[in-house]
């Protein structure tokens, strides 16, 4: 297969009528955002792959044309729909989570293997985090920049990021910092890390599907489940092209700073270098956070989470910055997508100094961008929250 191996175009239905060995199906996830529709029949595609299958399979989550990233749900359309939509979407958010996280809807075995490339935030953040397997990339950018406009990050994934060492969930999750794709799989985020080249290969790796009888059957329990889980992970790591090693995490990554941050984000209270973002979205990352540390069911963290992004959705802080979070997250995406051009650029030395040339005297010419106004928050700092206000957001796991 080629890269439209990543980039399916017959129905899920149509593979599992083509495909009864139990092959891998590619779960496409449709353009950069995770909308509403592309949730729900990402959902339907997911359980109709595994209702469809005799024997052992996996399920690839690839992309359909977004080269360099998924950016979760579009919080400017969230904030203007009204609250049941909003009930529901971050529902059916929370019901994908679940599926993802799982290896069967009650049909045929199925893990799904999330292999998203460049920047992953929000949902998508959520999705690759719940995945029994996640493939990145030296292209791969993690990140959460909900709070710094208002919004909570919305990635159903607080229960992983809690417990993350560190305390870099706290980080991530307060200062939309982001992880590289080799950090990721230094902390056990990432199960797999691979060129970006490499990708379309994961589909052909895992093509040929599990048999029952020498790969762990249903009827073998708890030591099926561990048996195909291993099989699928031998499979993509014969697949996967490694990167070069690290002689070490440089300023560029996260972990160059985990003393520091651990010595600041790992108290109890929320730090006072927070000033920026959001006091109110601040106020409810870190409760949901602190309820996912509290609790060992991952499942029930997620639905509280969604439950409490729905009703954030309804605040002030939320409509005044989802906008500027939605125009932040395509700018970070057009950052990624314009390295990557750079790095495949064959034009010669000269060519690329002259256009360089040209676009800065361009820029010049109009003079600097003119940043758009920063929200007016709800509360001044985190200390204006009243805590009755976060309890109202805050959905109890218990």
């Amino acid at each position: 297969m080629a890269r439209a191996s990543l980039r399916a175009a017959a129905t899920l239905r149509e593979l599992a009528a083509s495909q009864a060995c139990g092959a891998a199906v590619v779960l496409r996830a449709g353009d950069h955002s995770f909308s509403r529709p592309r949730v729900l029949d990402m959902l339907g595609e997911l359980s109709a792959a595994r209702a469809a299958r005799t024997t052992q399979s996996a399920v690839l989550m690839g992309t359909d044309g977004a080269e360099h990233g998924s950016l979760g749900s579009n919080m400017a359309k969230v904030a203007r729909m009204d609250a049941a939509a909003r009930a529901k979407h971050f529902q059916e958010l929370a019901n994908l989570m679940r599926s993802l996280g799982t290896l069967s809807d009650g049909g045929g075995w199925a893990p799904a293997v999330v292999a998203l490339d460049g920047v992953l935030c929000g949902s998508a953040v959520g999705a690759a985090l719940h995945a029994p397997f996640f493939v990145a990339t030296e292209r791969t950018r993690l990140c959460l920049p909900g709070p710094s406009h208002g919004c909570p990050p919305e990635s159903l994934a607080s229960h992983r990021l809690a417990r993350l060492p560190h305390a870099l969930g706290r980080y991530l999750a307060l200062t939309g910092a982001a992880l590289t794709g080799p950090e990721c799989y230094a902390l056990g985020l990432a199960t797999h890390l691979c060129e970006a080249h490499a990708l379309p290969q994961l589909a052909d790796a895992l093509g040929e599907g599990f048999s029952d009888g020498g790969e762990g059957g249903a009827a073998a329990g708890g030591e099926g489940e561990r048996r195909l889980l291993w099989r699928v992970s031998r499979r993509l790591s014969d697949a996967c092209v490694e990167l070069p090693p690290l002689g070490g995490w440089g300023e560029e990554h996260a972990l160059y700073y985990a003393p520091q941050v651990e010595a600041a984000f790992s108290r109890g209270s929320l730090p006072e270098v927070l000033r920026e973002a959001s006091p109110l979205a601040l106020s409810l990352t870190f409760a949901q956070l602190r309820a996912a540390e509290e609790t060992d069911c991952w499942a029930a963290a997620a639905r509280a989470e969604a439950e409490s992004c729905a009703a954030a959705a309804a605040t002030a802080d939320f409509r005044a910055g989802a906008g500027l979070l939605h125009r932040s997250k395509v700018e970070l995406l057009q950052a990624v997508e314009t390295e990557a051009r750079r790095r495949h650029e064959t034009r010669a030395v000269g060519e690329i100094a002259r256009r360089a040339a040209a676009r800065a005297a361009r820029e010049e010419a109009r003079g600097p961008p003119v940043p758009p106004a920063p929200p007016a928050w709800e509360h001044g700092s985190v200390e204006e929250v009243e805590d009755e206000a976060v309890a109202r957001l805050v959905t109890p796991l218990f």
